[in-house]
């Protein structure tokens, strides 16, 4: 019973989410009763937004008036999600479906994606970096190549993304509802940073999100 405990499915789900987010989880399993230490890093508030900010070319203006009308802006979007982290997933997939949004997936397999990225419509995408050990580097050429609007998913710095893709747009884990909607915002109706790189739609916004 021991060895089939410290193995179960409970506690890889602990370690694998913690992984996902830039931490680590130990579990101990002792006579006296189970220890657990997790460690994760401390979220810094202030940098994401303006990273946001920076990469995507968004202002405080339209950040802004993306959460206030939200329901408008992304009401009918098709948004594919690739994440392999169970738990991330389901709350990625929840903010996104509470902003209107219809979600494909989540996949989370490079096989499962590139199912989806052939044979599906939408218009826009967020990839998990690190899928079981895999790049997800091979699904954002494809996207590219098909100038459909991504940003990666990771819990890892910026220098661990793929050379090509180093100046993309990056959501980093762990990351807030208000995060994730502004940037899902930003890919649908806001010009790349960098030319080649990840071409976004030139979509102009409803004029309700125009502040």
């Amino acid at each position: 019973m021991r060895a089939a405990d410290e193995g179960g499915f409970g506690t890889k789900l602990i370690q694998q989410t913690a992984r996902s987010y830039g931490g680590s989880a130990q579990i101990d399993f002792r006579a006296e009763g189970v220890h657990c230490r997790v460690e994760l890093p401390l979220a810094d508030a202030q940098r994401a937004p303006s990273e946001t900010r920076r990469r995507t070319g968004a202002t405080d203006d339209t950040l802004l008036a993306a959460q206030r009308n939200e329901s408008n802006i992304l009401r009918g979007k098709r948004i594919l999600v690739v994440e392999d982290e169970p738990l991330v997933a389901i709350d990625i997939r929840a903010c996104l479906a509470s902003a209107g949004c219809e979600v494909l997936g989540p996949a989370g397999t490079i096989a499962e994606a590139k199912a989806l990225i052939e044979h599906a419509n939408f218009d826009a995408a967020y990839l998990d970096l690190n899928l079981a050990g895999d790049s997800s580097e091979e699904l954002a050429q494809t996207l590219t190549r098909k100038n459909i609007p991504f940003a990666f998913l990771t819990g890892y710095q910026r220098a661990a993304l793929p050379a090509a893709f180093r100046d993309c747009v990056m959501l980093a884990k762990p990351f807030g509802r208000e995060q994730l909607i502004a940037v899902t915002e930003a890919l649908l109706y806001l010009a790349g940073p960098a030319e080649g790189v990840v071409r976004m739609r030139r979509n102009q916004a409803p004029r309700a999100a125009v502040a």
